[in-house]
């Protein structure tokens, strides 16, 4: 094997640790911030926060020019895109709510404002037309 398809197969790897790592993380810092101590007795996060940081710099390192200057591909965007947005800005309405409940009526405009300021974001982002 040359040097080449070394660094491929390592990019590829790190880029796999990188996301599954990731999305790990966030799962259990989620299930953390509403259960204390359920995961964090058994798995030290920082741990894992190491194993992000390290592949992910490994991954920008070993990418290429041509892998970060591909054709972007503009889909049209339909209503399962508008429904997702929609789905996913009431989840965290519903999030925040559920973790600053203690506020009394203020944590419902603050959870109402976040999940439509969340959608509107995420709907201008979507509808960019550059």
């Amino acid at each position: 094997m040359n040097l080449a398809t070394n660094k491929k197969y390592l990019y590829l790897m790190s880029t796999e640790i990188f996301q599954a790592s990731l999305l790990v993380y966030l799962i259990i810092l989620l299930v953390e911030n509403f259960q204390k101590a359920i995961i964090s007795d058994f798995i030290n996060l920082n741990w894992l926060l190491g194993i992000i940081i390290i592949s992910g710099i490994l991954m920008i390192f070993l990418s290429k020019k041509e892998d970060n200057e591909q054709e972007i591909v503009n889909n049209p965007v339909n209503w399962r895109d508008y429904s997702l947005i929609f789905i996913l800005a009431i989840i965290s309405a519903v999030l925040i709510l559920m973790k600053i409940k203690d506020l009394g009526w203020l944590a419902w405009v603050i959870s109402i404002l976040s999940g439509l300021i969340i959608c509107l974001i995420s709907y201008l982002i979507i509808n960019d037309q550059e």
